[in-house]
């Protein structure tokens, strides 16, 4: 007996392949949709972990020059007789690290004289750039950049040689020996040559400045070999900054005070982000 088997096969109808088409188009386009939302995830997250790298980065020059500076010069502890903080700023200055030899001449850069020492002759102008103060920067932030008091004010204040060498406040600001004249403890026994080397006035402070400018974090440092205190180098250290305080916390040491370090940025996608820290003035010397 033969068993005969048949079957017919039969083709999609013009309506089933129009609705694959579609179910097709609509895969793909969410399949498109979620790979470019993947794709701006990326980014995102690439541009978030570089402005973070980039704020580190920053943190860590600060706290090498702070934690290594020679004394604060900016900010300055609150003066009671105003009516601004002095104590809380947008910029901090501190003293060239005195050990720094970035020419690898045997002699410290800040050691303007090369006689072993560091800051010991200063000049009636403390940072001998010419201006009242660090030369450009707002110093005790009343909002007037470099003053009106003549190169030798170097508090800014309006007021000349007011608080000599003696870890006194003398002038009542809220600072100590903050404004010395050529002869730094007054005693007019070697007058203005305050390391008795037969020169005077030969050993400058080397001023190393971090300031906020628009959206920027500028660094600013002596250049290897000053001539004086106007031959130094700036560059940005940070951008897309919303926020840059420095806040120097009133201690017992006050020779070596604390600052806190408050940054904010903003990424490329828009998400803010803050670090702060607190550091010693000198702390590493």
């Amino acid at each position: 007996m033969i068993t005969k088997y048949s079957h017919s096969i039969r083709g999609l109808t013009l309506l089933e392949m129009l609705i694959s088409v579609v179910l097709i188009i609509i895969l793909l386009g969410g399949l498109q949709q979620l790979s470019r939302q993947l794709g701006l995830g990326a980014l995102e997250i690439k541009s978030r972990n570089e402005q973070i790298k980039q704020l580190e980065h920053a943190f860590m020059r600060l706290e090498r020059a702070i934690e290594r500076g020679n004394g604060l010069l900016i900010p300055r502890f609150d003066n009671p007789a105003t009516l601004h903080d002095e104590s809380m700023r947008d910029l901090i200055a501190v003293g060239l690290d005195p050990q720094l030899d970035r020419d690898a001449n045997g002699v410290a850069d800040a050691d303007n004289d090369a006689d072993g020492a560091v800051d010991e002759d200063l000049p009636a102008d403390h940072t001998n750039d010419g201006a009242a103060g660090v030369i450009g920067l707002d110093d005790d932030g009343n909002g007037t950049v470099d003053g009106a008091g003549g190169s030798q004010d170097n508090d800014e204040d309006g007021i000349t040689n007011e608080d000599w060498l003696d870890d006194i406040d003398n002038d009542a600001d809220g600072s100590t020996d903050e404004d010395m004249n050529a002869d730094m403890d007054q005693q007019v026994i070697v007058d203005a040559d305050d390391d008795g080397d037969g020169s005077t006035d030969e050993d400058w402070i080397d001023v190393v400045a971090f300031y906020l400018q628009g959206n920027q974090i500028l660094e600013r440092r002596p250049a290897i070999n000053a001539v004086d205190g106007t031959d130094y180098d700036e560059y940005v250290l940070l951008e897309n900054v919303t926020n840059f305080s420095v806040h120097l916390i009133s201690d017992q040491n006050s020779s070596w005070p604390l600052v806190t370090i408050d940054i904010s940025v903003i990424d490329n996608a828009g998400a803010t982000h803050n670090l702060s820290k607190t550091y010693r003035v000198g702390s590493r010397l």
